[in-house]
């Protein structure tokens, strides 16, 4: 299960990249692989080994990104 990000600004790649800054929960946790979105920086791509079960509402935690201008979302 795939989820696209956009972000209002370009992300940097040592914060926006790293799965650890990204958590769903009802057991899904962690994404398992992170990439930029073609070649925007403010669109990410969350990539999850766990399915997302029909019906069921996901909260998505982001925490620790940091734009290209050093402003950093903490939660």
């Amino acid at each position: 299960m795939a989820l696209e990000i956009l972000f209002s600004e370009n992300i940097n790649p040592a914060t926006g990249l790293l799965a650890t800054n990204y958590s769903a929960d009802n057991s899904v946790r962690n994404p398992s692989k992170v990439n930029y979105k073609g070649t925007d920086s403010s669109a990410v791509e969350l990539t999850f080994s766990t399915a997302f079960a029909s019906g069921t509402n996901y909260n998505l935690s982001v925490i620790n990104i940091e734009d290209r201008n050093g402003n950093i979302i903490n939660s």
